[in-house]
């Protein structure tokens, strides 16, 4: 299966498990819903740090928990041609933890 972000002109069905991104966060995992409750754009993003409305939100994946470990890059993510890092910054430890799938 090709995984593919989707713009937020193209929503899922509230309540669906997502990873979205936004140019000033990041990407996350969380869930897109639907609320007509609170001011301003009704389309959420929300995660264990928060939420996003969807104004914030370029694109968005379904979480698929057998492909998690396969996310592309969103198509406006933005990487620098060349980074000029010392020795000792070249490498990097990476830790995360489930919380619920």
């Amino acid at each position: 299966m090709i995984r593919q972000w989707y713009s937020t002109n193209n929503l899922p069905s509230p309540g669906t498990k997502v990873y979205y991104f936004s140019k000033n966060l990041g990407i996350f995992r969380g869930k897109y819903y639907y609320d007509t409750e609170t001011m301003g754009n009704p389309h959420k993003f929300t995660n264990n740090y928060g939420i996003v409305d969807a104004d914030d939100v370029s694109h968005w994946m379904p979480y698929i928990r057998e492909e998690k470990n396969k996310i592309p890059l969103p198509p406006d993510y933005q990487t620098a041609d060349t980074v000029n890092l010392d020795k000792n910054q070249q490498t990097f430890t990476f830790t995360y933890s489930l919380t619920d799938d």
